[in-house]
């Protein structure tokens, strides 16, 4: 079982939900299983090492982010489009030769709706 070191300014018993006791003295470090250490931290525990805290709140990375504009959208998916028909995989499109949804949406990272996929084959398809 892992753990974190962790110190409290006062003596406290830590009963967790989870079924854990930690006891903590005084300014003493204490090993902080990984899965109470929220619930130490929300009593008033520190970190020994401040590196530790950073670690363990950092945020989540938030992926690739969603295009809010229609124009970037678009193009994103023109692009998309493109890719899947360079790959050309059979599964990839749909019986009128399109790219499918599916496809697309893995090509690009974000939901897309049938109308959008189909602007966009229409404007690829005014530009060759």
């Amino acid at each position: 079982m892992s753990g974190r070191m962790m110190k409290l300014n006062r003596k406290y018993r830590l009963a967790s939900t989870t079924g854990h006791v930690i006891v903590f003295a005084k300014g003493e470090e204490v090993m902080v299983p990984d899965m109470v250490v929220r619930e130490a931290v929300d009593i008033g525990a520190e970190f020994v090492d401040a590196k530790e805290r950073e670690e363990v709140f950092k945020e989540p990375d938030s992926g690739p982010v969603t295009p809010v504009n229609p124009a970037e959208r678009q193009d994103a998916i023109i692009a998309a489009i493109d890719a899947i028909s360079e790959r050309n995989v059979r599964d990839d499109f749909t019986a009128t030769g399109n790219p499918t949804m599916k496809a697309i949406e893995a090509e690009t990272g974000f939901k897309i709706d049938k109308g959008e996929l189909n602007a966009a084959i229409k404007a690829r398809n005014e530009d060759q």
